[in-house]
C-alpha cells in the first residue's frame, strides 16, 4: 500500500512525544496530519480517510478504553498501527510498537506496513535528515540523488535543508519542482496546502491550495475544515469561516469542532448567547468529553447570563474530563473568589491551577488574594516573588514587594510593643 498520507491520533497530553514521527515525516514530504484528542476515546475518521495510513499513539488512559480498542480492531482497516508509550507494558491483541524503538529504527516497521516499495528510500532520506551540519547534510543527498534520481520525497528533504541556509529562493524553486512531479489531484493539492500551512506559515498560498482541492472534489472534509480555521485565526474572515462550518456540519453533524468553533465564531462576531450556548451543548451531546467545550460554556453563563452555579458546575465538569488544564482550576478559583466570596476555596483551586502549571495568572491572583483578603503577606510575598521570577523586572511588583515587607515589620513592630 502506497498512500503516501497519514493520519496520527494521540492524546494532548502526549503532543510532545509525538512531535519527532511529524518533524521527520514533513522534511521528507510524507504529509502527516495531527488528530489530537482532549479525551481518552479513540476515534477513526468517519469518511473521506480510506487513503490514509493510520498511526494511533497509546498511553495508559487509552489502555483503559477497551470497547474503543475493540470497536478500532473490528473495523476492518488494515492501515492501522499502535504505537506505545515507553513506559507502557501493552498488552493488546494486536500488533504495536514501542515509541523509542520506533524512532531508533528509522520507522522500519511503518514502512515495512504501508511504504514496503519506499522503505528503503525513505529510511536513507530519514539518515541523511539526522546529519546536523548542513552543506554534508547537502553532500548526502547529492549521493542519494545518484542512485535513486530526483524524486519527490528528496526534492522536498533538500528544499528543507535548503530552506535552513536561508536559501530562500532555491527552496521555494525545490519545492515547486517537487510538485511540479504530481500536484494533480484533490488529495494532491491538499496535501501542499498543509505542507504550506503547518510548515512554512504561507497561509494565502495555503488558502489558494485547500480551494483548489475543494473545485477538484466538492465535499472535501478535511480542506474545509482546514480552511474554516485559516479563515477565522488568520485571515479574520469570520463570516466566511461561519459559512465554511456550516457547510461541514451539513457533511456531518457528528463533529463536535465544527459546533464549538462556530460557537466561538458566533460569540465573537454577533454576541449571540443563546445561538453560542446551543452550540456548545450540541458539541457537548456529541462528546460528553470535550473539556474545552464545557470551559467555554461556563464562560458564556458566567459572563452573559451571570448564572455562576451552573458556570461552576461546568468548569467542575471540565476539570472532572481534563485535570491537567490550569486554566479550568483557574476560572473555578475566580468564581469562588469573586462571586461566593470564598476565600479559601478560591485559595485552594489557584493552587491547584499552579500545580498543574506554574503560571503568572494564578500567581498573581493569589497573592492579590492572600494580601487583599486572608490577610496572609507572608505567602502573598513569595507568590509575588515567584510572579516577579516569571517577569523580571516588573516595577509594580517591586513595588508591591517593598510595600508588603514594611507592612510586615510595622505589624511585627506592633506586636513586640504590645508584647512589652
Amino acid at each position: 500500500m502506497d498512500l503516501n498520507r497519514y493520519y496520527i491520533i494521540y492524546k494532548k497530553s502526549c503532543r510532545d512525544k509525538i512531535n519527532k514521527i511529524v518533524n521527520d515525516f514533513k522534511n521528507i514530504g510524507l504529509i502527516i496530519i495531527r488528530n489530537e484528542l482532549d479525551k481518552n476515546k479513540i476515534k477513526i475518521p468517519k469518511r473521506g480517510f480510506e487513503d490514509c495510513n493510520f498511526i494511533v499513539f497509546v498511553d495508559s488512559t487509552m489502555l483503559k478504553q477497551e470497547k474503543d480498542f475493540d470497536k478500532v480492531l473490528n473495523s476492518n482497516m488494515k492501515n492501522v498501527l499502535f504505537v506505545c508509550d515507553d513506559e507502557l507494558d501493552m498488552n493488546l491483541r494486536t500488533s504495536y510498537i514501542n515509541l523509542a524503538n520506533l524512532y531508533k529504527e528509522k520507522y522500519n516497521v511503518i514502512f515495512e506496513k504501508f511504504e514496503e516499495c519506499k522503505k528503503d528510500e525513505y529510511k536513507e532520506l530519514l539518515y541523511i535528515k539526522e546529519i546536523e551540519n548542513l552543506d554534508l547534510r547537502v553532500k548526502g543527498l547529492e549521493k542519494f540523488k545518484e542512485e535513486h534520481g530526483e524524486t519527490k520525497n528528496y526534492l522536498v528533504l533538500k528544499a528543507n535543508t535548503i530552506y535552513r541556509k536561508k536559501m530562500f529562493k532555491t527552496a521555494r524553486d525545490l519545492m515547486d519542482k517537487a510538485l511540479d512531479i504530481e500536484l494533480k489531484t484533490s488529495k494532491e493539492n491538499f496535501e501542499y496546502a498543509n505542507l504550506l500551512e503547518e510548515y512554512y506559515g504561507e497561509y494565502t498560498k495555503a488558502k489558494k491550495y485547500y480551494e483548489e482541492a475543494i473545485k477538484l472534489k466538492p465535499n472535501y472534509y478535511d480542506a474545509y475544515y482546514n480552511l474554516a480555521v485559516l479563515m477565522s485565526k488568520i485571515f479574520n474572515d469570520y463570516e466566511k469561516a461561519e459559512e465554511y462550518y456550516d457547510k461541514l456540519i451539513s457533511m456531518d453533524s457528528e463533529d463536535e469542532r465544527a459546533y464549538y468553533n462556530k460557537a466561538i465564531i458566533v460569540m465573537s462576531q454577533t454576541g449571540d448567547k443563546d445561538k453560542a450556548k446551543a452550540l456548545y451543548e450540541r458539541a457537548i451531546e456529541i462528546s460528553p468529553k470535550c473539556s474545552a467545550a464545557y470551559n467555554n460554556l461556563a464562560n458564556l453563563y458566567l459572563s452573559k447570563f451571570e448564572d455562576y452555579e451552573k458556570a461552576k458546575e461546568c468548569y467542575e465538569k471540565a476539570i472532572e474530563i481534563d485535570k491537567k488544564d490550569f486554566t479550568f482550576y483557574f476560572n473555578l478559583a475566580n468564581i469562588y473568589k469573586i462571586h461566593y466570596k470564598d476565600y479559601n476555596k478560591a485559595r485552594e483551586y489557584y493552587q491547584k491551577s499552579i500545580k498543574c502549571e506554574d503560571n503568572i495568572y494564578s500567581r498573581m491572583n493569589l497573592a492579590m488574594l492572600l494580601e487583599e483578603n486572608l490577610g496572609d503577606y507572608r505567602e502573598a510575598i513569595r507568590n509575588f516573588e515567584k510572579v516577579l521570577e516569571i517577569q523580571p523586572g516588573n516595577k509594580v511588583i517591586i513595588d508591591k514587594l517593598k510595600y508588603l515587607d514594611e507592612k510586615l515589620m510595622k505589624n511585627l513592630t506592633i506586636t513586640l510593643e504590645k508584647n512589652k
